[in-house]
């Protein structure tokens, strides 16, 4: 529901974002270590994120990227920009949704939650089927 609700893909780069916006949203050592986790697997290379959908995740050694430091999602294009972003987008945030019922929610629009707690669109569109209605 977090992906959802901020709006990232649970690829390499989207689970870093992730981890960026929680703790934008809630400096608490719970969003701390899951965004450390994040960069610790997706940024580290113990799990390299794959460029296609068969290999969205490659084990540790996988030959992934071109370049010769390519072993992090965050020399992925775009994905230094997206961290960024969600360090801003989650500072935004009128409350930590990661720490609700998120079963409560679930039959909610999307669009009325992200409203509901205030979150910023991202500014590459991803998430324009469910942009709420302020800027």
């Amino acid at each position: 529901m977090n992906h959802v609700i901020a709006g990232y893909e649970p690829d390499g780069p989207g689970e870093i974002a992730l981890g960026a916006f929680k703790v934008g949203m809630s400096d608490s050592d719970a969003n701390w270590m899951a965004f450390v986790t994040n960069l610790m697997i997706q940024e580290a290379g113990l799990i390299k994120h794959g460029l296609t959908e068969e290999a969205q995740f490659v084990p540790y050694g996988g030959d992934v990227y071109g370049d010769d430091q390519g072993q992090g999602a965050l020399h992925l294009p775009g994905a230094e920009a997206l961290l960024a972003e969600a360090l801003r987008r989650g500072a935004s945030v009128s409350q930590d949704f990661s720490q609700v019922d998120h079963l409560v929610m679930a039959h909610r629009p999307v669009a009325d939650i992200r409203e509901e707690f205030h979150i910023m669109p991202r500014a590459d569109g991803f998430d324009e089927v469910f942009r709420p209605k302020y800027p």
